[in-house]
């Protein structure tokens, strides 16, 4: 088994560590934690994640504290610095960048205002065959590559969009963690004068491909907690239509493409890299949903996040069966009903219940 700790968004400032700095109680709990309660309870650590935001505004001296802090993790789980893997947030764009250069803005506004996941990608594709729109769209994060992910092996550029890692997992399977980049529009724009956030993008080029015997794990900002409020959200608006639509979709049976579309776009929605495409992601988000409308309240919300790791799921089901198991015992009753009575009569039932 591996195990790793899981880090986001650590904000170090430029004055972190000096007096008054209101966040050193903090970090301080959590290295007495590590020392004195992690190491007796898990007794190797594989590596350190850090899924974003490892500064606060993107400079060298953020990232000197930041790593000065995360090595000395380092030194009390006894693993080498080599193990640490991030991938920057929006905080690790250096907006000094974004303000004064117009060229930056204008590329990434052209990426902004394209209307779907698949033309995103078009556009991003031809940016990035051009060498000076693809090395100015990367060039606010030159500091977090230089004085921090470099380090780490962990860096990424315009030829490099994703870093991979392997490890030896069960058998014969490998673990790769791919780092991503999830900041190519961000920007001093970012937080909207509504209120609202820009929602970050990923490119279908950053998506791993089928590796025979390897299970990927690629974290992406945010996106359990958009699949989950997504979840959520779908549960709690549902007619019978939907709801024979998701037994479709969960089962395999035959689906409208209209009928998956609007499913999809649900999510879509909520992240715009994600894509109809997805189908086997898709039914088991569908799975999520009925379990949420079956139960009718809120203590499935782990398995709906453990549903939102497809990434793994569908490259290895063999290592989420205690999750599938739930939910096929959760539905085994109707597996039988739409087999032996009249379907219309199983949606009649399914809609008296959850109405």
């Amino acid at each position: 088994m591996l195990s790793f700790i899981h880090l986001s968004d650590i904000h170090f400032r430029t004055f972190s560590g000096d007096p008054f700095d209101i966040d050193e109680d903090l970090r301080s709990e959590l290295i007495y934690d590590i020392s004195h309660n992690l190491t007796k309870e898990i007794s190797s650590i594989d590596g350190i994640l850090v899924c974003g935001d490892i500064a606060f505004s993107g400079q060298a001296i953020e990232y000197k504290v930041a790593m000065d802090f995360l090595e000395r993790i380092c030194d009390l789980l006894k693993i080498d610095k080599s193990h640490i893997f991030c991938v920057p947030g929006n905080h690790d764009v250096d907006q000094n960048i974004t303000r004064s250069s117009a060229s930056v803005k204008a590329l990434q506004d052209k990426l902004e205002q394209t209307k779907n996941s698949t033309e995103f990608d078009w556009q991003l594709s031809e940016m990035f065959r051009n060498t000076q729109d693809s090395s100015v769209l990367y060039s606010p994060i030159t500091c977090y590559n230089e004085n921090f992910a470099t380090i780490y092996g962990c860096s990424l550029a315009p030829n490099r969009p994703t870093w991979k890692q392997e490890m030896d997992f069960e058998g014969d399977y490998k673990l790769c963690i791919v780092g991503i980049n999830s900041t190519i529009i961000s920007n001093h724009e970012d937080h909207r004068n509504n209120g609202g956030e820009k929602l970050m993008r990923i490119s279908e080029i950053q998506i791993p491909s089928r590796k025979e015997n390897t299970i990927f794990l690629a974290p992406q900002e945010g996106q359990i907690e958009k699949r989950v409020e997504c979840i959520d959200d779908y549960a709690r608006h549902v007619d019978a239509n939907d709801v024979c639509n998701l037994v479709n979709l969960y089962y395999g049976l035959p689906i409208a493409n209209e009928d998956l579309e609007e499913f999809a776009s649900v999510f879509i929605k909520k992240d715009p890299s994600f894509s109809m495409r997805y189908i086997k992601e898709l039914s088991l988000l569908a799975g999520a949903v009925l379990l949420q409308i079956s139960t009718k309240n809120s203590k499935y919300d782990s398995l709906a996040e453990l549903l939102t790791l497809t990434t793994s799921f569908y490259r290895k089901p063999s290592s989420t069966h205690r999750a599938l198991d739930q939910i096929i015992k959760q539905f085994n009753k109707d597996r039988i009903n739409i087999r032996e009575r009249s379907f219309e009569d199983y949606i009649k039932q399914r809609n008296e219940t959850i109405g």
